[in-house]
């Protein structure tokens, strides 16, 4: 829950300092990928394409020109865990799925 504070603290400051401008600010959450971290050897077991990832983005980017968020499927089910009352499991999985 730490980082989702942090991530919206940077969004909203970000909104803020850029309020009279014309840019926007869009959060666009990234999947699991199948890169390695640089200093353990972990890779996600079921990555998210990196073309269906950016496909699907851009996509949603086009339907929705005024989002504020960009969620792509496949890491909905970590977006939606609090709201839903299961981001203690859904984080201890996630990070299970990481162990080596």
């Amino acid at each position: 829950m730490r980082h989702q504070g942090r991530a919206a603290l940077l969004h909203q400051s970000l909104r803020f300092q850029l309020r009279n401008t014309a840019v926007q600010v869009i959060e666009i959450m990234p999947p699991g990928s199948k890169l390695a971290c640089a200093t353990r050897r972990v890779t996600n077991p079921t990555p998210c394409p990196s073309m269906k990832y950016i496909a699907e983005t851009m996509a949603l980017l086009t339907e929705q020109p005024e989002a504020t968020e960009i969620v792509v499927d496949a890491t909905k089910p970590l977006r939606v865990a609090e709201r839903d009352g299961v981001y203690e499991q859904r984080y201890t999985d996630f990070k299970q799925s990481r162990s080596p």
